[in-house]
């Protein structure tokens, strides 16, 4: 799929109209059903992430290079290349999102912590569950993050004590 500039920047728009929406909607506690529509909401701005960066992937190097002289061809080779990796961090923000609002869908005795700085998951382990050894149980039910240290903000599910 081979989108153009000017569809790239307009989908974009959008993404990011749809995400203030999102925001403004939700008020400091979410009920199951406004966390389900948040997170169908979420899942489709993931896929409308996927095809900008699918787009953006698709730009013909050498039609911008037969258009643009060197230096203007190097402006838009960057910008190309920083708009992607803003939209992969912003898509990695939305998936964490979309898995905190299917939390609070559910309502499975789960909760959610968000990290300070200097957290780990042993840190929260010990204050959430009782005890700095329960952190693989954190692990599991969030993967992909780090046992050792955690961004600043990073939203941890915490499991339901058994």
């Amino acid at each position: 799929m081979s989108l153009s500039t000017t569809a790239i920047l307009d989908a974009t728009d959008r993404v990011l109209t749809r995400l203030e929406t999102v925001e403004s909607s939700m008020g400091t506690r979410l009920d199951p059903q406004q966390a389900a529509g948040a997170r169908t909401t979420m899942q489709g701005i993931a896929a409308d992430i996927k095809s900008i960066t699918d787009g953006l992937a698709a730009i013909d190097e050498s039609a911008v290079t037969a258009v643009f002289d060197g230096e203007r061809a190097l402006a838009v080779w960057r910008w190309r290349r920083s708009l992607r990796m803003d939209l992969i961090t912003l898509l990695s923000h939305v998936q964490d999102l979309a898995r905190v609002l299917n939390v609070y869908e559910k309502g499975a005795g789960e909760s959610v912590v968000v990290a300070k700085e200097g957290d780990t998951l042993q840190s929260i382990a010990a204050s959430e569950l009782g005890s700095w050894e329960d952190w693989g149980a954190l692990a599991s039910r969030n993967p992909g993050l780090s046992p050792d240290t955690l961004a600043p903000g990073t939203a941890i599910i915490i499991p339901a004590r058994r």
